[in-house]
């Protein structure tokens, strides 16, 4: 178990290494990636609050959001039916 976590764990360290170098060549700096990628846990950590306090789930169409896409349910806008797909290719 010990040597699958060390294994983990340097593959992981791995992948934000060449992430970072990948960074730095695309941006032509040693800071910026290393602000953007130190921000990317707080971020995820409020992403996760946001979706918690609202109670929204991270899959499309739960809590009743399937209205926005699906068809037939009735839903309107200025007077017509929403165009979806072939229907709007049609048009």
């Amino acid at each position: 178990m010990n040597s699958s976590y060390t294994g983990l764990l340097l593959g992981l360290l791995f992948a934000i290494m060449l992430d970072y170098l990948l960074i730095v060549v695309n941006f032509q700096s040693w800071l910026d990636p290393f602000i953007m990628i130190s921000a990317l846990p707080a971020a995820l950590a409020g992403i996760a609050s946001i979706l918690f306090i609202t109670y929204h789930s991270k899959r499309p169409g739960a809590h009743g959001n399937n209205h926005v896409h699906g068809r037939g349910h009735g839903e309107r806008y200025s007077g017509r039916q929403l165009l979806h797909g072939a229907d709007f290719a049609r048009q």
